[in-house]
C-alpha cells in the first residue's frame, strides 16, 4: 500500500475465536502495530456484528449497505453454517 501511495486507516486481524497476533516478523509488526486492530467471530470479545450492523442501520450508501450485508452474512456462514435470518 505504501508503494501505491495508498493510506491505510486500520488493518483487521481477524480470527474465529482468539485475538492472537499475526504471525508476521518482529520488524513488520513495529510497521503496523499502530493501526492493527485484532478481532474475532465468536467469543466474549467479538464486536463485528455491532460495527456492522451499526453501518448498516446508519449508512445512506446503497452500495456501503449491500456490502455490509454480504461481510456479516459471510461471517455468520463462517460461524453457524447459515445466516441467522434465514
Amino acid at each position: 500500500m505504501k508503494k501505491e501511495n495508498i493510506g491505510v486507516d486500520a488493518i483487521v486481524y481477524l480470527n474465529k475465536s482468539s485475538l492472537k497476533t499475526p504471525n508476521l516478523s518482529s520488524e513488520e509488526l513495529l510497521e503496523i502495530e499502530d493501526i492493527l486492530v485484532k478481532a474475532q467471530l465468536v467469543g466474549i470479545k467479538k464486536s463485528f456484528e455491532d460495527v456492522i450492523n451499526k453501518v448498516i442501520s446508519t449508512t445512506n450508501n446503497i452500495r456501503l449497505n449491500a456490502l455490509s450485508c454480504e461481510i456479516r452474512d459471510l461471517f455468520y456462514t463462517i460461524i453457524y453454517g447459515g445466516t441467522k435470518h434465514g
